[in-house]
């Protein structure tokens, strides 16, 4: 029986300690970076392709790094850059504070910078909504 109480209190404590490296890694990222806002350029020009430039980033990456880098104040854009379309339309996705995004949209080729959003599912069954068998 103590064998079994060892065994659960073992368990109880590694509960305990997980939760609270969640908790912590949940509250470290939400320092001066602020929130994620979306960096809209218009849409991407034919010449401007995929093909690698440095350090195996696309000529696109490159431009939205040095981009985010004119606004940042000695941070590396590669820290904050969480995503940059390069495909069918021209921007990124990054970890900015609402003065880093208003200064972002003053910037010429910026055509708007709005916070991410997530939204809730309304269905995971569409067929079902809709009633088809």
């Amino acid at each position: 029986m103590a064998g079994f109480r060892n065994l659960l209190l073992l368990h109880l404590l590694i509960v305990v300690f997980a939760l609270g490296l969640t908790e912590a890694a949940e509250t470290e990222g939400d320092g001066d970076e602020g929130q994620v806002y979306i960096v809209y350029m218009g849409h991407l020009s034919v010449e401007s392709g995929t093909s690698e430039a440095d350090g195996g980033l696309s000529a696109v990456q490159v431009a939205h790094h040095n981009m985010l880098e004119q606004v940042l104040d000695g941070s590396l854009a590669s820290d904050r850059i969480i995503h940059s379309y390069k495909r069918s339309l021209n921007g990124f996705a990054a970890r900015l504070t609402e003065q880093e995004a208003q200064t972002l949209y003053t910037n010429d080729g910026v055509v708007s910078v709005f916070p991410s959003r997530t939204h809730q599912l309304l269905t995971t069954r569409s067929w079902d909504l809709l009633g088809f068998p």
